[in-house]
């Protein structure tokens, strides 16, 4: 995949075109964005482009150095991935050690470090001292969705890109193009994938209206109509004390499961939101769902909407800081039902 292919970052992409036609590549990078945004697809194509045998400022995808990186048995090009929760001190010294070797087929040798935000402290340090006193021909890149996990002074010794979600609409038009999907299910990806096309492309729509339609269900027992709200001795469905338990159990059977439906729940109340304050339906995540959505307005006012929003949020917060799944999702739900 060459730049020209890469959707969105036209700014990043320019810095780098920019740096690789003066020839004045810095010896590290630092790309930083949200996940799947493309930062590690343009850390490799920067590899490519450094090595090209045809091309000096891209990658033409053709030649024998492009053809190897893209298989991953370049013998110059090495990508770094966290064993387990941490990038590992042994993995920084098997850097070092490579790195002191001059390129053996390519310009340059490239060390990409994914997830760097990883390097556990030892590790960071054993980087920091290289980043010091790079050694010639080297490029290291650091790709970190947290930059702010690593040590300031690793971050000082980088250039840094910053790479920035899409918008909905090129998002949903970069599906359609890739043939994922079309019409309210593109839109709906565009959506919960927040303007990443690479979470996009991991999404299951199948999954994600199965788990809709299981949202929607529990809707009714979280939202009472809107007499059985305004009546002030109000107090929980019992249909929904009774069948919330097991339908927690059922979401949280694996974390990222979890984490599916936290997005997705936040993402139906900010539809909500939209509604509740008439914004514009064409922003609309759940546009096939306007009808059902108009109805549910009607039963909780936009402060209340808005405070679910933000139980929903730090909930999401809890569960990064690896709070009980059960126990974090009993009390969001319950939150809500309390609204």
């Amino acid at each position: 995949m060459s730049f020209s292919t890469i959707i969105g970052q036209d700014e990043a992409i320019h810095l780098i075109r920019k740096a690789l036609a003066r020839n004045r590549v810095p010896h590290a990078y630092l790309f930083t964005g949200p996940e799947g945004i493309g930062k590690k697809l343009t850390a490799l194509t920067l590899a490519k482009a450094l090595n090209c045998l045809v091309t000096s400022d891209d990658a033409c995808e053709t030649c024998k150095s492009c053809y190897k990186i893209n298989k991953g048995c370049h013998p110059d090009v090495e990508i770094i991935e966290a064993e387990g929760q941490f990038i590992k001190i042994d993995q920084i010294r098997e850097l070092q050690k490579q790195v002191g070797y001059k390129p053996f087929e390519g310009r340059k040798k490239v060390s990409i470090l994914n997830n760097a935000e990883r390097l556990n402290l030892e590790a960071a340090n054993a980087l920091l001292k290289t980043l010091e006193e790079p050694p010639p021909d080297t490029v290291f890149i650091l790709v970190s969705s947290s930059p702010g996990a690593l040590l300031p002074t690793i971050v000082s010794r980088c250039q840094l890109i910053r790479f920035s979600p899409l918008g909905l609409q090129r998002t949903e038009q970069f599906l359609v193009e890739k043939g994922v999907a079309t019409g309210p299910k593109a839109h709906l990806l565009a959506a919960l994938s927040e303007g990443r096309p690479g979470k996009a492309l991991n999404m299951d729509i199948d999954k994600i209206l199965s788990l809709r339609e299981q949202i929607l269900e529990l809707m009714d027992l979280m939202i009472p109509d809107g007499d059985q709200r305004t009546d002030p001795q109000h107090t929980l469905p019992d249909s929904g004390i009774k069948v919330l338990p097991g339908k927690i159990e059922e979401f949280t059977r694996d974390r990222d499961q979890t984490e599916e439906l936290l997005d997705f729940l936040l993402v139906f109340y900010r539809d909500l939101l939209l509604l509740s304050e008439q914004g514009d339906p064409g922003f609309l995540a759940n546009q096939d769902l306007i009808s059902l959505l108009e109805r549910y307005k009607t039963r909780l006012s936009s402060q209340k909407i808005l405070k679910i929003c933000r139980d929903i949020y730090q909930t999401k917060v809890n569960l990064q800081h690896n709070a009980n799944l059960q126990l974090a999702l009993e009390d969001l739900f319950l939150k809500i039902m309390k609204t």
